[in-house]
């Protein structure tokens, strides 16, 4: 109840208070669960993300309401959503297998994913118990992330390289530790607060809102795979290079590029390394070089020259690994640089569409018939068109029938 009461005010005014003795707010049934996650995140979604306190406090207030704070008296009982509670604090959402993969998807998106990439390393060097196993993965880790070499560098200063230079030869538990923190906390002031206010954040939390099925997953084991083929090959540029009708595809997005060189090198190599005889790989260790890697090569990749040096010292004794680091830097540019553009071409649309309609892609086709393998076969050696590889298929058909005829003992 509230009562109004006067007093006196400057200049012999009069100011009116108002004074609450009690309140009875009833309990309101239609504010659920539901209802909290969307008022904790209204701001969000609207891209006016407030302060963590004011989401707190509303959080609070909704609970009163609905009559489900818990009254331990043990601090705030978390109602939020799963997709809703990364927004909580940086830790919330590195918490969760599902939260980091969907926080990689966003850094990939902003060519900041070595950051992720670091941070999961260090996490899973740090269960290791095995000496031996310890020692190897350190070295990894350090080559990857923090030689002056590396292929995915972090922003770590140099302090924190020295300190875990310093362990390379007898390693620790955390021996990353340093470098570890550094990245944390470059990725919550930075990364992190993009993150919350994106599109993707967004999107993944109006799925939960409408509690949608399988978009997130539901273990604690990590993000569901998408169901499509094609889809999934958004999901890592490792899913679409296992794939071999992804890696048509992308060599088809390649050659309208131009640089349609560097999936074929890759190819090449994957090949090269499946051979078990001598001299058949002798003799592809050669036709590789030169196509890719020569002075005079045909179609020539992008790699530097110690990449190029390293696999000329083994062209006249060739060994299973000699284009390991020319096919890793490709590897590497095809990642960053094509793959991104992929994912987000028209190309790649189309083939998503394709699949959601039922359509099968190029290498699901059903297996034709002999004598249709074997006419167009003929056509693709003499340069037949479509309407003459029909013609073909005609008179075939008529000698089929002539034939038939005779083995059943009618005269022509």
């Amino acid at each position: 109840m509230t009562k109004r009461k006067k007093i006196g005010g400057p200049r012999g005014g009069e100011v009116t208070l108002l004074t609450t003795q009690s309140i009875v707010i009833e309990e309101a049934p239609c504010l659920n669960t539901q209802s909290k996650l969307l008022n904790v995140s209204v701001d969000i979604i609207t891209g006016q993300t407030g302060d963590h306190k004011q989401a707190r406090l509303l959080n609070v207030s909704v609970d009163n309401i609905t009559g489900q704070t818990g009254d331990q008296g043990d601090g705030l009982k978390e109602q939020v959503g799963r997709v809703a509670s990364w927004d909580v604090h940086v830790d919330k959402l590195l918490q969760d297998p599902v939260g980091v993969e969907v926080f990689s998807e966003f850094l990939r998106k902003e060519f900041s994913e070595e950051n992720i990439l670091f941070w999961k390393a260090c996490e899973q060097y740090r269960q290791l118990t095995d000496d031996s196993e310890r020692n190897t993965q350190a070295c990894v880790i350090y080559g990857r992330f923090l030689s002056p070499t590396a292929d995915d560098p972090v922003n770590v200063d140099d302090v924190a390289r020295s300190h875990t230079r310093m362990f390379l030869d007898n390693p620790t538990v955390d021996m990353f530790d340093v470098a570890q923190k550094q990245i944390h906390q470059l990725m919550r002031r930075d990364s992190y607060v993009r993150f919350v206010k994106s599109d993707l954040y967004k999107k993944k939390l109006m799925e939960e809102m409408e509690d949608k099925p399988g978009q997130t997953g539901d273990q604690g084991d990590g993000l569901k795979e998408p169901v499509g083929r094609v889809a999934s090959w958004a999901v890592h540029v490792d899913k679409l290079l296992q794939d071999p009708v992804g890696v048509e595809v992308f060599s088809e997005f390649l050659k309208k590029e131009f640089s349609e060189e560097n999936i074929l090198f890759w190819k090449a190599c994957e090949q090269y390394r499946q051979l078990t005889d001598d001299s058949e790989r002798n003799a592809e260790a050669g036709v590789i070089y030169g196509r890719f890697l020569s002075p005079t090569a045909d179609d020539p990749v992008n790699v530097d020259g110690a990449a190029r040096s390293h696999t000329r010292t083994f062209l006249d004794n060739p060994t299973v690994d000699m284009f390991d680091v020319a096919q890793k830097q490709i590897y590497q540019l095809m990642r960053r640089d094509s793959y991104v553009r992929f994912i987000k071409a028209d190309l790649y649309k189309n083939k998503l569409m394709e699949e959601m309609e039922g359509k099968l892609l190029q290498g699901q086709m059903q297996d034709k018939l002999p004598e249709e393998k074997r006419e167009e076969k003929r056509g693709r050696k003499y340069g037949a068109s479509s309407g003459i590889l029909t013609l073909l298929k005609r008179f075939r058909l008529k000698d089929a029938q002539k034939r038939s005829k005779k083995k059943g003992g009618v005269q022509p």
